[in-house]
């Protein structure tokens, strides 16, 4: 499902505007393991302006390559609009780009979700389920970062969550791109 059909076309108007405008992007992906970068780097010349990403699966990886303050993971847990903030700014402050794009959430597995899973133990919210995600772009602009973070609810199996935040994650680039 990696490669799906249906994410090449909002892939390559990504990157048919980044190239037109002469910027780049960088990612910072928990949730979607890689498929947006995967989708992104499909595209034919995806190297002129797809900087690179950071697959930070586990909380430890979330603090050591991106930043995140171990209180904002123990407070509202690893899937929260805080971390996935710190998301963004963890990936520019690692990179040269000018947009940034952070996944975050709960995709469940196929022998049943924990809701403790990537989250310090004292953070644990039972009311929070699989398919929580939050979803957020960012643009570095001449004095400060512009950040628009979303909280999403999606329903269905591990891969059909991970395919919609995959899905709604570019298309959200792409109205980003146009505003």
């Amino acid at each position: 499902m990696v490669h799906d059909p249906s994410l090449l076309k909002p892939a390559a108007e990504i990157g048919r505007r980044l190239t037109q405008r002469h910027e780049s992007l960088v990612l910072a992906e928990s949730v979607t393991g890689g498929w947006i970068g995967a989708m992104l780097t499909s595209i034919p010349g995806s190297s002129k302006w797809f900087e690179g990403a950071f697959v930070a699966y586990q909380t430890g990886a979330k603090q050591r390559w991106l930043g995140i303050p171990s209180a904002d993971l123990a407070g509202d847990g690893a899937v929260s609009e805080a971390v996935a903030r710190w998301m963004l700014r963890g990936a520019f402050a690692a990179a040269d780009a000018d947009w940034a794009l952070a996944t975050t959430g709960y995709a469940g597995s196929r022998l049943g979700c924990d809701p403790r899973v990537d989250r310090a133990p004292q953070a644990f919210h039972p009311e929070e389920p699989t398919g929580l995600v939050y979803i957020g772009w960012g643009r570095r602009g001449p004095a400060n970062l512009l950040e628009l973070i979303r909280r999403y609810r999606f329903s269905g199996n591990r891969e059909s969550i991970r395919h919609a935040t995959v899905r709604m994650a570019l298309a959200g680039l792409l109205e980003q791109l146009d505003g």
